[in-house]
């Protein structure tokens, strides 16, 4: 799985930066399986959970490009996100982190919040 992410994330990325986007993809691959519903696999979530994992280290690797340079962009499919430094590399960084989030709601723990109801 980690190689697929790998593939994805340098796909939407086209960094140069191998081997710290490599870091990115094993620590996102390693935050998504924590977080998975128990008797639920990587594998049972097909390609979102490669999907997601490759956004989780774009956002990483992008929230250092930008620190230091003029920007960067990447693209998922139909989804594509451009940015410059500066305040809009935080808002690129929360939206790539948010599509993986959507992508993976369904494999998810919940984090165990449960809304039982209001008293009046």
């Amino acid at each position: 799985m980690l190689e697929e992410i790998i593939t994805l994330a340098r796909a939407m990325s086209g960094s140069a930066e191998d081997a710290l986007l490599e870091t990115f993809c094993q620590v996102a691959q390693e935050e998504l399986e924590r977080r998975l519903r128990q008797g639920v696999t990587p594998e049972a979530c097909g390609s979102a959970f490669a999907c997601a994992g490759a956004c989780l280290a774009c956002a990483a690797l992008y929230e250092t490009d930008t620190a230091g340079s003029g920007g960067v962009s990447f693209r998922a499919g139909d989804v594509s996100v451009t940015a410059s430094a500066g305040g809009e590399s935080t808002a690129s960084t929360k939206a790539l982190r948010e599509l993986a989030e959507r992508m993976m709601a369904p494999y998810l723990d919940d984090g165990g919040f449960c809304f039982r109801g209001v008293r009046a």
